[in-house]
């Protein structure tokens, strides 16, 4: 996964998954839109979410593909931290350390899915055992396997470390 391609899923995965759902303008001026009155005065609500995930602006918008950001987005489609002067000031930020999380993820661990399907309900949230293996000079190690493995409620397995290590098996 090239760095390119990294910052790409995450722009797609913030289109998807948007931080901001929505935020409120006020109308400085009577504005007409798609046949309706906005009156001076009235507060504006955009949805963030129903702009990034419209037909109108991402060709398939339900599909996760992030090679949809090898061009950039027309302006005003794409806000996920906001936009002016109210734009999060900490957005280069944070998708500085979310590259750096994907980086760590890529380079440090295994996802070993249960099966080939992951059932979620609601979205976003694992409810079946996903398991993360650990990488380390010996070979894999499943924190599921380790005397100090986490709780079944714990949300990801593999990130204790040294009573780990003696349940390794070494790959080849």
């Amino acid at each position: 996964m090239t760095l390119t391609h990294r910052a790409q899923v995450i722009l797609e995965s913030l289109r998807m998954a948007s931080i901001i759902s929505f935020t409120f303008r006020e109308a400085v001026a009577d504005v007409e839109y798609k046949g309706f009155l906005i009156p001076k005065g009235w507060k504006v609500m955009p949805l963030f979410r129903n702009i990034h995930h419209s037909p109108d602006y991402f060709q398939d918008p339900q599909k996760f593909d992030p090679s949809r950001f090898k061009v950039a987005p027309r302006p005003s489609t794409f806000t996920p931290f906001g936009s002016g002067v109210h734009a999060c000031p900490g957005n280069e930020l944070a998708k500085l350390e979310m590259l750096v999380l994907i980086h760590h993820l890529v380079t440090g661990y295994r996802c070993v899915p249960p099966s080939l399907r992951l059932h979620t309900d609601p979205p976003y949230i694992p409810i079946c055992d996903l398991s993360l293996w650990t990488r380390t000079s010996h070979g894999w190690c499943s924190g599921a396997n380790s005397p100090g493995h986490p709780s079944p409620g714990a949300q990801f397995h593999g990130t204790h470390t040294p009573t780990m290590r003696r349940s390794c098996h070494v790959m080849s």
